[in-house]
């Protein structure tokens, strides 16, 4: 075989109605239907040497080891290695909480053997039908967005860019930066969010989420319902279908490594009374403050929740000419991809969050110092995501 080649295939993989939904600590009711379904998106490319298959699931997260059980099955089925599939969750909080184990005791998460076992059968099942066929392959970044911002100061850093891989007449593997939290906590129906909108405005569309630890659309969204989440999702799928791109080819890569994190000591002393008041006559800030809120709460937990000292996270980078996608098993903050971006050899690197597993919010040193929500929520301080940094570009500069 010369040139690149690719296949595709699309599953619905929608639970039964009646699971608790995830992503929302106040949210205590479960799913009651369907609003749009839930799917995995499988993408194979090849150069003919090296195979990447991205799994991009309308999911909260999935934990590492079941990540890599879920790799052995789709590398066993398609006929590549396990270490050539990553597993890209969008974040999605319209999904089941079954799916995903709690990264420490009192994580408001409660894992379903049964539904994670199905999500596993069928993804897996799926991948034997990933036959590639030659095909042209562009690739384009496409700024301004506007579908997300920073979620804490929407004048703060955000990357607003969608990165548009384009294998014609297959599919198109896409990656942008915002929580999936158009739907809030009263919404009771599985749904993708604004990224299924825009699949449904594409077409095949692999989503893999970016550096969406401090984005959201808590201050681009008009309100919380489907409507809205239809609109943005629009806005998004406009700006890859009008995309057109530049040929690229080989070599494709992939590469991987683990970081060893330290687990944060929490501080002593009750978290929530330590929240500091905000003005909540401003856009966004009853959210905010109720967020801080909820931070403290899982704070008090990660105190009690005795925790090992360090923590393994795979990490992995694939590459495609001059272009890298760094995957990381975090919500990374958007400072983080953008030290990424900026220290990487390639031309463009797009950092992919909630890939090959789940271990939370890696906050930056701004958001440590404010007490922000996600850093109160992270099991990991500030030094730790420098850590992280330095570990994705030793593998991006191949050491």
């Amino acid at each position: 075989m010369t040139g690149l080649a690719a296949a595709a295939i699309a599953v619905d993989i929608t639970p039964p109605a009646g699971h608790p939904l995830g992503g929302y600590i106040a949210r205590r009711l479960p799913s009651t239907g369907v609003h749009d379904p839930l799917t995995a998106s499988l993408v194979r490319l090849t150069d003919g040497v090296t195979d990447v298959v991205w799994v991009a699931i309308d999911a909260l997260g999935i934990d590492a080891g079941d990540c890599a059980r879920l790799r052995d099955r789709v590398g066993s089925a398609a006929g590549v290695p396990a270490d050539s599939v990553l597993i890209c969750a969008s974040h999605t909080h319209s999904g089941p909480s079954g799916w995903l184990r709690p990264i420490y005791r009192g994580f408001p998460s409660v894992v379903s053997p049964q539904l994670l076992d199905t999500l596993l059968d069928t993804i897996g099942d799926a991948a034997g039908s990933l036959i590639p066929r030659p095909v042209e392959v562009r690739w384009a970044v496409r700024p301004g967005v506007g579908v997300g911002r920073n979620r804490n100061d929407p004048a703060g850093p955000h990357e607003d860019s969608v990165g548009v891989l384009a294998l014609d007449g297959v599919a198109i593997v896409a990656d942008y930066a915002c929580h999936p939290t158009v739907l809030g906590t009263d919404n009771l129906l599985y749904s993708a969010d604004f990224p299924g909108a825009a699949r449904a405005r594409v077409g095949t569309l692999a989503f893999l989420q970016g550096a969406a630890g401090d984005a959201s659309t808590r201050f681009t969204r008009r309100e919380q319902s489907f409507a809205e989440a239809d609109r943005l999702g629009g806005l998004l799928g406009a700006a890859i279908t009008a995309t057109t791109g530049a040929a690229i080819t080989g070599p494709l890569s992939v590469r991987r490594s683990i970081v060893t994190l330290p687990v944060r000591i929490a501080p002593v002393g009750d978290p929530v009374a330590s929240v500091p008041a905000l003005d909540v006559s401003a856009a966004g800030a009853a959210r905010l403050a109720e967020s801080r809120r909820e931070g403290a709460q899982l704070l008090a937990a990660l105190r009690a929740a005795d925790l090992p000292d360090t923590l393994e996270l795979p990490i992995s980078v694939v590459t495609l000419g001059e272009v890298a996608w760094v995957h990381l098993p975090v919500e990374p903050f958007a400072s983080y991809g953008a030290a990424i971006a900026a220290g990487s050899p390639y031309a463009d690197t797009r950092v992919i969050g909630y890939a090959d597993g789940y271990f939370g919010y890696l906050a930056d040193a701004a958001a440590h110092a404010t007490g922000s929500y996600e850093a109160q929520a992270s099991m990991f301080d500030a030094a730790a995501g420098r850590l992280v940094v330095d570990a994705a570009l030793a593998l991006l500069d191949g050491r």
